[in-house]
């Protein structure tokens, strides 16, 4: 509570000494919340420069329940797992997403996917590439080991559940 008075006395001038920088929050670090929306992926599909996954290859989700992803090391779960948390809203955004290391022209190249979207009933299509925003899929909120690892190891005051 002390730092935001002094980041508040210092954007009005009142506090000139302070040496502290405010950072205002990006749209992708709040989730999108419509009132009333539900949201699900139906499926993940079309992922291009993402490991080297194959681009034909999908990940569809059940309607109600629990999907369970689960495969052998190097099988890409991960590589699936880094899309959809940027992609969608995650605590935990700082993992990158993998190139194919294969392909030596791939460091240059912008992951992308498809994602089928349940809203309200309604089913859309949505096209991605890493570090675009779209407000629909910021209204999924991902959680994984290393979003419980943001919230348990940093020092943030504005904590939820």
């Amino acid at each position: 509570m002390h730092e935001l008075t002094e980041l508040c006395l210092k954007e009005n001038g009142l506090l000139p000494s302070c040496t502290k920088i405010s950072t205002p929050l990006s749209q992708a670090s709040v989730p999108a919340t419509a009132a009333g929306a539900c949201l699900a992926i139906k499926r993940m599909s079309g992922l291009k420069n993402v490991n080297c996954l194959d681009q034909h290859q999908e990940l569809k989700f059940v309607a109600k329940g629990l999907t369970v992803v689960y495969g052998a090391n190097g099988s890409g779960k991960s590589g699936y797992a880094r899309v959809i948390k940027r992609a969608c809203f995650s605590r935990d955004r700082g993992e990158k997403i993998l190139p194919d290391v294969k392909d030596e022209t791939a460091i240059d190249k912008i992951a992308e996917a498809v994602f089928d979207i349940d809203e309200n009933g309604i089913e859309k299509t949505y096209k991605w590439q890493d570090g675009a925003f779209i407000e629909t899929l910021s209204g999924i909120s991902v959680f994984d080991a290393r979003s419980a690892r943001v919230m348990l190891d940093q020092a943030q005051d504005c904590r939820y559940v």
